[in-house]
């Protein structure tokens, strides 16, 4: 009996015991009795430690998601630093060329050169330095109509507008010098052929006609304006053909100027809107019938140019892509020569990227005459520069006072 009882308490210790045992070891206790392997206690740590990797993945994409954006940064960042030092690299070299131009100005008798290139004078008992800030880029509107499109040397067109632009890149601001086409100067004459035959008098606006009626006649047209104007430094020229008006005026939606009656010499007190339909004949037309016929005309051409500036550098201060555009427009067609290079446009654009302080128009000093009849009976406006007084604008718009 003692036996039973023995066996009976056995058996309930063993139930008790089968209670207390973990989870785990139940299971696997039950995989052995099924015939299934074995998973012991450490192997459950190491099935869980490489199950680790799996969470660690996880947590590191975002760190390969940083480095992804690094590497664009760091793409980014090298591209702009390689723009900028493009950039930096045409604005040192349109400076280079602008403020290292070579001088060789000359000046009336009564005044003392001071430095054997002109740039240091002494004029009323004042001495006056050059300023190396300003930047003078000659514009040309030329007129084919006086073209006979041959291959002939003196027959290449007519420079009928030249205007000086005087920028100053310290203090932000333009000047304009208009020059008359009927101005009486020595111009750079050759044969048909091309042989340099020498310097004779005639009318400043024929300078273009000797050339090739593209960089050549440019580049006579410049040296001759320069010598007239005291041999005063142009470094570069843009040479617009008179059939760019219309492409001039549309790209900034048209521009309004004071109207002028039918005679082209009075005006009504209105204002009108130029636009691509009328803007060549407003700043081409004019009435041979008075001497000062080519006066009003550049009258006409100085209200044009004054409205499209304001509303060109209104246009830009909202969209820098705006020049270009003009620019390119104009070089598709054919209708501008000009030697302004990137480095040159660079620079200026820099300068001027805020806009200008203003523009003034100045005049050169002279007096009007007219030619004698011709067999035909009709005489042509001359102009006769008074070299002291133009000497005086000159110390002005390029010099300082020291």
């Amino acid at each position: 009996m003692r036996i039973n009882e023995n066996n009976s308490s056995g058996s309930e210790n063993d139930k008790s015991e089968e209670l207390l045992k973990p989870k785990a070891q139940a299971k696997a206790e039950d995989k052995k009795t099924n015939g299934d392997s074995v998973t012991t206690g450490a192997d459950v740590s190491l099935a869980e430690s490489r199950a680790k990797p799996e969470t660690n993945k996880k947590i590191r994409k975002p760190r390969k998601a940083r480095k992804i954006l690094l590497a664009v940064l760091c793409v980014f960042l090298s591209v702009l630093l390689l723009l900028a030092g493009s950039f930096a690299f045409l604005y040192f070299k349109g400076k280079s060329h602008y403020r290292n131009t070579k001088k060789n100005i000359i000046a009336p008798e009564n005044v003392e050169i001071i430095k054997d290139d002109g740039s240091e004078v002494k004029y009323n008992e004042q001495q006056y330095v050059y300023n190396d800030d300003i930047v003078n880029i000659l514009v040309m509107g030329i007129d084919n109509d006086h073209s006979d499109k041959s291959e002939y040397i003196g027959s290449n067109g007519q420079a009928d507008a030249l205007y000086l632009v005087i920028l100053n890149t310290e203090l932000q601001t333009a000047s304009v010098l208009p020059i008359s086409r009927d101005t009486v100067t020595y111009v750079d004459k050759y044969s048909r052929n091309g042989t340099f035959i020498g310097q004779e008098k005639d009318f400043i606006c024929r300078s273009f006609a000797y050339g090739d009626g593209e960089k050549g006649s440019c580049l006579l047209t410049l040296s001759c304006v320069a010598r007239t104007l005291f041999n005063i430094p142009i470094q570069s020229y843009v040479a617009i053909d008179m059939d760019a008006i219309p492409v001039l005026c549309d790209s900034v939606g048209g521009v309004s100027v004071p109207e002028y009656n039918s005679d082209m010499l009075t005006k009504t007190g209105n204002m009108i809107e130029l636009t691509s339909k009328n803007a060549l004949e407003y700043v081409r037309s004019r009435t041979h019938a008075v001497l000062e016929a080519n006066s009003v005309r550049m009258e006409k051409q100085k209200y044009f140019i004054n409205a499209f500036s304001e509303k060109m550098i209104a246009m830009t201060k909202n969209d820098l892509s705006v020049p270009l555009n003009v620019y390119s427009r104009l070089d598709e067609r054919g209708l501008m020569i000009t030697n302004i290079s990137a480095s040159d446009l660079t620079y200026l654009v820099t300068n001027f990227i805020s806009g200008l302080n203003g523009i003034r128009f100045y005049s050169v000093p002279g007096t009007l005459t007219s030619t004698e009849e011709n067999e035909a009976g009709v005489k042509y406006a001359q102009f006769y520069i008074d070299e002291q007084s133009l000497y005086e604008i000159i110390l002005e718009l390029f010099y300082v006072k020291k």
